[in-house]
């Protein structure tokens, strides 16, 4: 069975660099004795243990003088290639991976949305609770205005009376 191999658009694009970045990589990689596979035309095409090498590259870029990174990672191949080699495709894992991540991804999610809409629910029994309230205090309001208002009705038409019993004494 052929391996399948990657043209540097497809691995740059997997790391998420530019080709140009990959491209002067690779020229490191070649002076430091690695070689690539190249096509007719003298293009690299790039096996699934190189995007492993590179993915581990990128890595190590980040700790490290590219020099050092480049050193690295030959050592990797070189202990790699004492081993013997693991059936099962690095790109297949690399998706295993990507999968797991966005199930724990999916899954926070979801509780996240769980806790929302449980807080939106509490939410709504409060904003029922502070409506119900607000209504018994309007209504004791309403009730207390109306006595008042009786009240002062009373005193006015008894002022009233008063007033009319004075005259006709008069």
């Amino acid at each position: 069975m052929e391996e399948r191999t990657y043209w540097s658009a497809e691995v740059a694009q997997a790391l998420g660099v530019a080709t140009v970045t990959l491209r002067k990589w690779s020229l490191l990689f070649e002076a430091a004795g690695h070689t690539f596979l190249r096509d007719a035309a003298g293009r690299r095409a790039y096996t699934e243990k190189d995007v492993a090498m590179w993915k581990r590259f990128a890595q190590l870029n980040q700790d490290m003088r590219l020099e050092e990174a480049v050193e690295q990672c030959l050592q990797d191949l070189e202990q790699d290639r004492e081993q013997p080699s693991e059936p099962y495709p690095l790109i297949l894992r690399d998706l295993e991976e990507r999968l797991e991540r966005y199930e724990t991804r999916v899954t926070g999610l979801e509780n996240a949305l769980e806790q929302m809409i449980q807080m939106h629910q509490d939410l709504e029994k409060r904003q029922a609770s502070r409506d119900l309230e607000r209504e018994k205090r309007e209504e004791a309001r309403d009730q207390q205005l109306v006595a008042t208002l009786r009240s002062l009705m009373e005193n006015a038409s008894e002022e009233a009376a008063k007033k009319k019993k004075r005259w006709r004494f008069f």
